[in-house]
């Protein structure tokens, strides 16, 4: 039996990353003396959801860069002889 991945690792790490920063955020968030900690929890926050559209953006691009040279590819062969 075929194992299927549902998510890639990058994907897979960025959902945990995003998971573990989320739950540190709140829990230091009521503190003044954890207001470091939640600053940069939130920051890690953020950074790890604009990694997440940049990715996605390329992964988009890519996709349709792979259907459009596909065809030509099979082409050249083709068109050599």
């Amino acid at each position: 039996m075929d194992k299927i991945l549902v998510w890639d690792v990058p994907t897979c790490i960025g959902h945990w990353l995003l998971v573990i920063t989320f739950i540190l955020s709140f829990i230091t968030g009521d503190s003044e003396e954890q207001r470091l900690f939640h600053v940069a929890a939130g920051y890690a926050v953020g950074g790890v959801i604009v990694f997440r559209i940049f990715r996605a953006e390329r992964e988009r691009v890519m996709h349709a860069l792979h259907h459009f040279y596909s065809p030509l590819a099979r082409l050249l062969p083709i068109l050599a002889h």
